[in-house]
């Protein structure tokens, strides 16, 4: 009976690694993203929080240099001696500063009211993260002492400046990547391990059509997934569309062709849905984490920034955002529509090319 358990478990073993590929899912892409939210989360945590300043009559550029000049000599014991400055301040104006807690580039912002006696610090106080800026921000600006500043905090419950504004067009651009990605790529890889595919490349079908028929059936699924996601977001926490519904249309068929195209170019070799459900997860997982659907992708350094802001997920977010929270019409959404139908192109045409039907 043990003989038999040994074998048993060896074997398990051997088929384990057997293949490279999961090997490399299990053990390699947990670091890896490790590390990304290391990026995203551990510089933030030890280093600096932009805040918005209405800053008209310049007391409060006057209140900072004196908080500035004090922690030179007193460390803000808030953070580590290593962290020369915990705060980065970004003079606005009111709608710059909203502006700026739409696209998540800022938590708070703060302006003196009252003759310059009273220090307002406007916030979601639904956000953990921008509480905690506030209660930091009042040490470093009045250390160790009352200062003549009254603090009142004011709660922005607004549309378009909650957390919740702010998520649902993540979560509108995650579906739209999902849909594609499992609805398509998943589809067609157990399609082939079925050999399934086998059977259909033999009958008198175009397989171009068939390809494309995933896609529009995707389409009008997808259709369904995103009213059913916004009519809850509407009717629950109010969230509405201030800009076009014609281009939020562009930005919906436009981001269905394109991560169509990469779920045909996942699925166009492999035949393994173990294998496959590791490179879908690869290629998505990355994508959810840095492409700015739960956290701004600003908190990410300013050299990666420059090139998550062109990823596809990203561009559709942001285009989805922009016109959910800015109001933004076709023109502002053409630009990032037109990029996500060449990337769909040249994915769809490379897969054609490559696909595997046996």
């Amino acid at each position: 009976m043990i003989r038999q358990l040994k074998i048993l478990v060896i074997s398990q073993f051997k088929e384990f690694f057997r293949e490279p590929e999961v090997i490399f899912w299990v053990f390699m892409f947990p670091i890896i993203l490790s590390w990304i939210l290391g990026i995203a989360f551990g510089i933030k945590g030890e280093g600096t929080r932009t805040v918005g300043v209405l800053d008209k009559d310049g007391s409060l550029h006057k209140l900072m240099e004196q908080a500035e000049k004090y922690h030179a000599s007193v460390p803000f014991k808030y953070f580590s001696s290593k962290t020369k400055h915990p705060f980065k301040f970004l003079f606005t104006d009111r709608e710059g500063a909203l502006t700026a807690l739409r696209e998540g580039k800022i938590e708070i912002f703060i302006e003196v009211v009252q003759d310059g006696t009273k220090i307002k610090y406007h916030y979601d106080p639904k956000s953990s993260e921008a509480r905690l800026t506030f209660l930091l921000l009042e040490h470093y600006l009045f250390p160790g002492e009352t200062s003549e500043h009254e603090s009142e905090p004011v709660a922005l419950v607004v549309p378009g400046s909650r957390y919740i504004d702010f998520l649902i067009p993540g979560l509108l651009g995650m579906e739209i990547m999902n849909s594609g990605m499992w609805g398509i790529g998943w589809a067609l890889i157990e399609f082939r391990s079925k050999k399934l595919l086998r059977r259909m490349a033999a009958s008198p079908m175009n397989r171009n059509i068939f390809l494309f028929s995933y896609v529009i059936a995707r389409l009008l699924l997808g259709i369904v997934e995103f009213l059913a996601i916004y009519l809850f977001a509407y009717f629950y926490f109010g969230v509405k569309i201030e800009g076009s519904i014609l281009a939020l249309a562009i930005v919906f068929i436009s981001s269905t062709f394109a991560f169509g195209g990469i779920a045909f170019l996942v699925a166009s070799r492999t035949a393994s849905t173990r294998v496959g459900n590791g490179i879908i997860n690869a290629v998505s997982f990355p994508f959810m984490l840095v492409s700015g659907i739960f956290f701004s992708y600003h908190n990410f350094p300013e050299w990666a920034v420059g090139i998550i802001r062109w990823l596809p997920l990203t561009m559709v977010i942001d285009s989805i955002r922009s016109i959910f929270l800015e109001g933004a019409g076709i023109p502002q959404i053409l630009l990032p529509s037109a990029a996500l139908i060449i990337l769909g192109v040249v994915f769809t045409s490379i897969s054609v090319k490559i696909f595997n039907w046996y």
